[in-house]
């Protein structure tokens, strides 16, 4: 049992890998369709808890879910990613000729533009800001903060 769930992984890493992310929605898409109320029963039984708890809020049509729902370990991913944005910004400001520096003409003296960098650093933090309840209860610990 358990080699066949090592195939079954890898079968799907190799989908992810080969396949845009719209091919793989619209596969996945498919794939439901194909489902009877048995098959797909039965599908939430061999999954993760968490998995199959984010699969019944997706496709149970009568569930209202405030926003798109997804596992902590999406939620982890996305979190994670988005602090690698606010790196990459950060590291921007040590660069002369990096994407925060104003120079009119090549003879000035280069100036740093405050509001383009505040700018990328607040939509950043738009989509930080859902996560942070979600990410604090997981009660993860992030060795850059300490």
């Amino acid at each position: 049992m358990e080699k066949k769930s090592k195939m079954n992984n890898l079968a799907g890493n190799k989908i992810i890998e080969s396949m845009t992310r719209e091919q793989v929605a619209s596969l996945l898409s498919s794939l439901f369709r194909l489902l009877d109320d048995k098959k797909a029963k039965h599908l939430l039984t061999v999954v993760d808890k968490e998995i199959a708890d984010i699969l019944c809020q997706i496709l149970d049509p009568n569930k209202k879910s405030s926003g798109l729902p997804s596992t902590d370990s999406k939620c982890l991913e996305d979190w994670r990613k988005l602090w690698d944005k606010w790196y990459d910004l950060t590291s921007e400001l040590g660069d002369e000729d990096g994407k925060y520096v104003f120079q009119e003409h090549h003879w000035e003296t280069p100036e740093f533009n405050g509001y383009e960098f505040s700018n990328d650093l607040e939509k950043i933090s738009e989509e930080l800001l859902p996560l942070i309840d979600r990410i604090y209860n997981l009660n993860i610990a992030d060795d850059d903060f300490l």
